[in-house]
Order: C-alpha cells, then structure tokens, then sequence
C-alpha cells in the first residue's frame, strides 16, 4: 500500500482480508485520499498468499454513505472556474481563427502548404 490512511485500516484475520472504512463521524463517506488508498489495500491483501477472501466493512452503524461532500465542493468550485477560463479563451481563439480565415494571406499560406511551396504574401 502507498501511505498508511488513517480513515481505512487494513489487517488480516485469519483467511480474511479486511478492509475497514474508519470516519464514522462521517457514517464513512469516503474521502480522497481513501479513493486513492483503496487500490493498494486490495493489491496488499492480493499479495498475500494466505488471504483466501476480501471483506470490507464500515466503523460504526454505516458501511459507507457515500463521497465526503466537503471536498469534493472544493472540486466543483474550481472545475467551474476553469470551465468559465476555457470557455472565454475558446471564444477569443474562434475569433482569431476567424480573422485568420478572412486573410489573404491565410489563404495564401494554406494554398502555400498543399501545393508544398513557399508561400508568396503579397505586399512583402
């Protein structure tokens, strides 16, 4: 396993692999840095010639509710900056593009490429 999570423990009993979801404050909601611990937990158990079955469980009256909301708003938040960010600098390069094509000498360049010669720009 990567690092040690706090918030999900890993241990053997036996045959048994366990893997316990451990933030009942939270009724288990998973955050992500358990997300990212989980693959190695199973790779941990995996490894292990004795572990004949995997189990998971959760700490407390819940198994797991679920993503933590908390950070994942962070997340949204900043996906919808980049989203605006993306969607302002698409809109300035469509309107260079679009001057671009009304220029002869785009024209020019392009005709310059597919018949693979260099490109005579009138005026230069």
């Amino acid at each position: 396993m990567g690092g040690a999570v706090p918030e999900l423990i890993v241990r053997r009993e036996g045959a048994t692999g366990w893997i316990l979801f451990s933030n009942p404050a939270k009724h288990n909601a998973v955050t992500y840095e358990m997300l990212g611990a989980l693959p190695g937990a199973v790779a941990k158990h995996e490894r292990d010639g004795a572990v004949r079955v995997i189990a998971l469980a959760g700490e407390g009256k819940s198994f797991v509710s679920g993503a933590d909301l908390s950070e994942y708003a962070a997340t949204v938040d900043r996906t919808t900056q980049l989203r605006a960010t993306a969607e302002r600098n698409l809109k300035e390069l469509q309107a260079i593009i679009e001057a671009c094509n009304a220029s002869e000498d785009y024209k020019e360049g392009l005709t310059a490429i597919r018949e693979k010669r260099a490109p005579q720009f009138k005026g230069r």
